[in-house]
């Protein structure tokens, strides 16, 4: 297939944002496809805990305490907001709406995510760079990753 006619996506994401671009290399510019934000993965873990823990008596003797979580809420936060970029990608590419896919994640973010995208993903994965542009607006954003895209 012609490299024109190709369909690129470019996903940038953090932890709880994460914007996806189609790339129009006629125009030299990135189209904004959709863009999610979760508030609770951004926030602070003790904002997302609605009160105080739970009490719970000592295995031995008549002491109490208060039992803390087994994840912290933050992470739980996090990892669903990646489940779901990851589910995301998973059934576009399944009906094949990109051909190739350009990541820009955050290291860790990266990582997490790459864990979750079914093999179809992964075979159409060109670029992946560990960078947290999501502040970047969309014209700091298209200087930033233009070099991938459109050479000079």
């Amino acid at each position: 297939m012609p490299i024109e006619r190709r369909t690129i996506w470019l996903l940038v994401a953090d932890a709880a944002r994460a914007s996806l671009y189609t790339v129009d290399r006629r125009a030299r510019r990135l189209v904004e496809l959709e863009s999610w934000a979760d508030d609770a993965a951004a926030g602070k873990g003790q904002d997302l805990v609605a009160d105080r823990p739970g009490r719970t008596f000592d295995s031995a003797g008549q002491g109490r305490h208060a039992m803390e979580p087994t994840t912290a809420p933050k992470t739980v936060a996090k990892e669903r907001f990646l489940a779901m970029l990851a589910g995301h990608l998973n059934a576009a590419a399944k009906r094949q709406a990109f051909d190739e896919l350009h990541l820009v994640a955050a290291p860790r973010v990266l990582g997490e995510l790459r864990e979750q995208l079914h093999p179809t993903v992964q075979d159409r994965i060109v670029s992946e760079q560990a960078k947290d542009l999501t502040p970047l607006g969309q014209a700091e954003l298209e200087e930033a990753v233009g070099k991938l895209f459109w050479p000079s």
